[in-house]
């Protein structure tokens, strides 16, 4: 295998993730039950650059009609993101949010492959409503993302 896969799948399995290796690949993959959604989620080693890249794909397909208005929610978030970003695929309305971790020269801890998973997976459901805001209830991209960032205090239980 490579050094970089090896470090994500030693996590995995001593921290008892389900997953499953895809075949011909330097990759894994898994599904992961947030507050808010179930995601896909897919990670991927570049062994000749020692990379590491992980992606949970949001559960919504975006209408050709609404991906500019996507776009700007997305652009909107982003901004305020210290570690990754969420990303639209213009044609087919995918959405997803990507971690990644270069580690050329050094070693990809434990601790890392666990931030870089968690991370991932806590922005891609701490967001989701703002995408169900937008596309199903009519909320602007500037409030959506307000809604996740600075809640009501008086909605709170």
């Amino acid at each position: 295998m490579g050094r970089v896969f090896d470090s994500v799948v030693a996590f995995l399995q001593e921290d008892d993730w389900r997953y499953e290796e895809i075949p011909g690949e330097l990759a894994i993959r898994f599904s992961f039950s947030g507050k808010n959604a179930r995601y896909e989620c897919f990670g991927q080693a570049n062994e000749d650059h020692e990379i590491f890249v992980f992606y949970s794909i949001v559960p919504i397909r975006v209408a050709e009609e609404q991906r500019q208005t996507i776009a700007e929610l997305l652009a909107r978030i982003n901004y305020g993101l210290n570690i990754g970003n969420f990303e639209l695929d213009m044609n087919d309305g995918e959405i997803r949010y990507k971690t990644s971790i270069d580690v050329e020269g050094g070693e990809l801890t434990r601790r890392m492959v666990e931030t870089l998973i968690a991370v991932n997976i806590s922005t891609t459901d701490r967001y989701f409503a703002a995408f169900t805001d937008v596309l199903y209830a009519g909320v602007a991209p500037l409030e959506a993302v307000g809604r996740i960032e600075r809640p009501d205090p008086s909605t709170r239980n």
